[in-house]
């Protein structure tokens, strides 16, 4: 499948591609590794314009609440169902041309039908109110559960942030990958490498102290800091 860089122009592409030692044009992994890069911010930035995993719990918390208590006033309001079943016969009456409205028998057994149906319906609808104040009690209390209806990763995931582990570590991996250390430089090729993403996706600049504690972190999870890298020497970079 072709990947597509969208975001980064062409001479940040071109720079990222040199210290990947690309030279002007970056291969596939690396084309593949930015588009991906590209994607997960993205998808990011659209997650961010939505409500927050917290005030989503405490909205469904609210809506509970209210479902509770209108599935409390259906059943004890006094002639709540004749209320509704004149609502909805109502609605289908004034639908209803002059013709129809001439004959009063017809009229008479249109109410009656309609009223009829419509007592069902009203049972049909405090059911579904039940129903849907047991889903959103039972969501707003289920953080998994809520964060599978959003599309959204564990927290032990995502605890790191978007930047560490969307943005970077993908580009910490393809460079071991491509037998080169992984290793913190202020000033050195993996630095730089995330100084040209960040710019093309119009972020601040990636801070020094949290790219080195993420380094940090990538090495003691995958135990890269003691493994020497599997390329040949001409494909060697320290930093």
């Amino acid at each position: 499948m072709m990947s597509i860089i969208r975001d980064l122009k062409p001479a940040q592409v071109e720079a990222i591609a040199a210290e990947f030692g690309d030279g002007a044009y970056p291969e596939a992994d690396l084309r593949q590794c930015l588009s991906e890069i590209e994607g997960a911010f993205r998808h990011e930035r659209r997650r961010q314009l939505h409500m927050s995993f917290t005030k989503h719990k405490e909205q469904l918390r609210a809506l509970s609440a209210c479902l509770r208590r209108l599935k409390g006033l259906l059943s004890t309001t006094p002639k709540a169902v004749n209320v509704f079943a004149s609502a909805i016969a109502q609605s289908k009456f004034d639908k209803l041309d002059g013709e129809d409205l001439a004959d009063d028998d017809y009229v008479d057994e249109f109410i009656a039908d309609r009223y009829a149906e419509a007592f069902d319906t009203f049972e049909e609808f405090q059911a579904h109110v039940a129903l849907f104040e047991k889903a959103t009690r039972e969501l707003s209390t289920d953080d998994h559960g809520l964060r599978f209806y959003r599309g959204e990763p564990p927290p032990d995931n995502s605890k790191k942030g978007s930047p560490r582990r969307a943005l970077w570590e993908p580009i910490f991996e393809l460079w071991h990958r491509r037998g080169k250390r992984v290793g913190f430089s202020e000033n050195g090729p993996l630095m730089r490498v995330l100084r040209q993403i960040h710019l093309g996706l119009g972020l601040e600049e990636p801070s020094p102290a949290s790219v080195r504690q993420a380094i940090c972190d990538f090495q003691r999870r995958g135990g890269v800091q003691n493994e020497r890298p599997h390329a040949s020497s001409s494909l060697m970079m320290t930093d």
